[in-house]
């Protein structure tokens, strides 16, 4: 496992893509998408137009309990289910996020998974990715209950350091971003190409 999740960009469900730097991708696949989106081929720093210094590729996460179920909640390593979170724009999504309370939402799998992180080879927004749609060190969310949106997870960036988390960027430069960094800004260094959710 590893601290360190890839940037799968904005938050796919709205975006209606992969518009970070890594993405699902099964050359073997029968079929084009994963999840009911697109597969992402691996992208070449050609395809990263907003610069590499711009577009972040890794970022620190506080990774799951794993097989320790009877843990107390956590804000950081956990994630919490938050049905129905609104794809009409990201501001109305946040909205909606910023309503609700960790304390009295659920964990996955009736309170059981806490598996953000591991194994980190797996490749899937629910174990080793992250995305933008939320600041750092907000709540993670999973858009609904049971088990048909986990690669819809809106999985933000977070750390145990006080008020920032560590993020590196495409060119391989580690930057310390801060927690009320503007949401827009954060939204478009997860993007690779200019175009970010509405």
């Amino acid at each position: 496992w590893s601290n360190y999740h890839a940037n799968a960009g904005s938050w796919v469900r709205m975006a209606r893509e992969w518009d970070g730097v890594f993405g699902p991708y099964d050359p073997e696949s029968k079929t084009t998408t994963v999840g009911g989106k697109p597969q992402l081929p691996p992208v070449p720093i050609s395809r990263i137009i907003d610069g590499t210094s711009h577009t972040a590729a890794f970022a620190e996460i506080a990774n799951g309990y794993g097989n320790d179920s009877g843990s107390p909640k956590d804000p950081k390593a956990d994630c919490f289910e938050r049905p129905g979170v609104p794809t009409s724009t990201r501001e109305a999504a946040r909205a909606n996020i910023a309503a609700a309370n960790w304390q009295t939402s659920n964990v996955p799998w009736s309170n059981a998974w806490r598996w953000r992180g591991y194994p980190w080879s797996e490749g899937t927004m629910w174990r080793s990715w992250y995305n933008h749609l939320l600041p750092p060190n907000a709540n993670c969310w999973k858009p609904c209950t049971g088990d048909g949106c986990w690669w819809d997870l809106i999985s933000p960036p977070n750390s145990y350091h006080n008020g920032v988390v560590n993020v590196v960027m495409c060119d391989g430069s580690v930057q310390s971003v801060a927690d009320d960094i503007d949401v827009e800004v954060w939204l478009e260094n997860g993007t690779r190409d200019g175009v970010i959710i509405r």
